[in-house]
């Protein structure tokens, strides 16, 4: 499995929230790791 690297999307946690994911971020970090994908 390769991990690869990607920039952040800037409006993540705005469109998480407007699909109902309000668990975004926890304890002040993020949920998950935005800034790269399998």
């Amino acid at each position: 499995m390769k991990r690869e690297q990607i920039i952040e999307r800037p409006d993540w946690r705005e469109k998480a929230t407007e699909y109902g994911f309000n668990f975004h971020t926890m304890y002040g970090e993020p949920y998950w790791c935005e800034d790269a994908y399998y």
